[in-house]
């Protein structure tokens, strides 16, 4: 499901061009082998998207409980307009999580929770005007801005002011959006963070997380340490979410990793039972630690060498984050020819790549960062 949420820099001098190319490339990305692109629609009037955001807005004020919404206002200044109503909305326990240029203030404070200062970028989604939210119906609105001279100035209404937009209720679209915009989340705060606060900061729910790992236990391994599992079952804890360990060693030019005729096992989520019947020790009881805290916790064995396939197979399995121990950031040499490095994955875009310090937390990883520079 992961997807470069970032206009066609070529085609964004052509106003809509660019815009529909985007949306050709999302129906590609997030439909894999199921259906297209569904509950979709372009919008070319400003007056329409200003209604579909005031339709979000009411629509979960309705079911405020466990509500997040993630909205761009491209600029701070925006949110001047815009005060009291999300004031309202976040009295009544809707968390906002908001994106555009220059600080907030401490006046902002009572109308959003987390703010995300981006730098200047049409190219970007997250700096353009949208909204986009889980439940109680999952939308996604965005209003992509081809203003040349005044782009994230001014107000809708001003001479010259030209927008591209779309709407979806496709829960693909939904997720990988929400999932883009995370990654901004955290590739801008002060890391590392604990797993409290990468949860406070995402502020809703997700659904797994997959664990780079190996079948050793922490003494033999400088990769795998205590504090990466103990951290990692924090912050499925914090997000409810499902554990999915992927036992990088599992990958050998050489041998299988289970006994004759386990080849199958590559391809699929493996329970605790099975791992240990196949011998892996020492991941079976990474596992184990995970259930004793409640944590719904399933074994990915690295089907080939290489951190691409990590990240192939994250997108396989729906996975919304993707936890690697620093090591690979940079590995030894044996690691880098084989692939198993962080600056070897292609597209390491629109998805949460983090990386685990030891003992300090998690915080984005620098390879992450600089594909995501405008």
């Amino acid at each position: 499901m992961y997807f470069n949420w970032r206009i066609n820099k070529e085609l964004a001098e052509k106003e809509e061009k660019g815009i529909r190319e985007l949306v050709l490339r999302m129906d590609q990305s997030l439909r894999s082998d199921g259906l297209p692109i569904e509950g979709f629609e372009f919008i070319h009037s400003t007056k329409k998207m200003l209604e579909i955001t005031r339709e979000i807005e009411d629509e979960i004020k309705k079911s405020p409980q466990e509500v997040t919404l993630y909205v761009g206002f491209q600029n701070i200044d925006k949110l001047d307009k815009e005060i009291s109503r999300y004031q309202d909305l976040r009295s009544m326990g809707i968390r906002i999580n908001a994106f555009g240029i220059n600080e907030a203030s401490e006046k902002y404070s009572g109308a959003i929770d987390h703010w995300t200062r981006i730098d200047e970028s049409p190219s970007n989604v997250e700096n353009q005007w949208f909204l986009v939210v889980e439940n109680p119906s999952p939308i996604a609105f965005v209003g992509w801005e081809i203003s040349d001279d005044l782009f994230a100035k001014g107000k809708l209404s001003d001479p010259g002011k030209k927008f591209q937009g779309f709407v979806s209720s496709d829960i693909r679209v939904v997720r990988s959006l929400m999932q883009h915009l995370d990654s901004i989340q955290l590739s801008n705060s002060e890391g590392p963070n604990t797993a409290e606060e990468v949860a406070r900061n995402i502020g809703r729910g997700v659904e797994k997380i997959i664990i780079v790992t190996q079948d050793k236990s922490a003494h033999e391994s400088t990769e795998i340490s205590e504090s990466l599992i103990n951290d990692a079952i924090s912050i499925c804890t914090e997000l409810s979410a499902e554990a999915m360990l992927y036992d990088i060693s599992a990958a050998s030019y050489f041998v299988k990793p289970g006994p004759p005729g386990s080849g199958e096992l590559t391809k699929m989520p493996l329970d605790q039972n099975t791992i240990r019947n196949i011998g892996r020790v020492h991941l079976a009881s990474q596992m184990e630690r995970f259930a004793d805290k409640g944590i719904t916790c399933k074994a990915l064995l690295a089907p080939q060498h290489g951190l691409q396939t990590l990240m192939d197979v994250a997108s396989k399995e729906s996975a919304e984050i993707v936890i690697v121990p620093r090591y690979f950031e940079y590995p030894k040499l044996l690691d880098r020819v084989v692939g198993n490095s962080l600056s070897q994955i292609e597209n390491s875009y629109s998805l949460n790549l983090i990386v685990h310090e030891e003992n300090l937390g998690f915080r984005s990883s620098y390879v992450d960062q600089k594909t995501l520079v405008a």
